[in-house]
């Protein structure tokens, strides 16, 4: 369990720099932010774990959605009310894909 939440915060935090990167480089952000977190938090954690867990799927959801937070409010200053659906998807995505 121990190597899968480091595999959950690993993905979620390459994740967040993969977004963060992109929007700097490119100037705009893509729709589906948190489905490329939410993705990537579940599988690093799926990936070292060498499994699924209920438990392990809460933690790369928590994993995943405090990095979405962060990496919103570092692109706008601020936290954009559509943007829920981003978040919603992020959460939902890492703990289906972990547990």
């Amino acid at each position: 369990m121990g190597l899968g939440i480091l595999g959950a915060f690993l993905g979620s935090a390459i994740g967040g720099a993969l977004v963060y990167g992109f929007f700097m480089f490119a100037g705009f952000r893509f729709p589906f932010t948190g489905t490329v977190i939410g993705l990537l938090a579940a599988l690093g954690a799926r990936w070292l774990a060498r499994g699924r867990d209920s438990t392990l799927g809460i933690i790369s959801a928590a994993f995943a959605l405090i990095t979405i937070f962060g990496v919103l409010f570092a692109m706008y200053g601020s936290f954009p009310p559509l943007a829920l659906i981003s978040v919603a998807v992020c959460g939902y995505l890492a703990y289906r894909l972990a547990s």
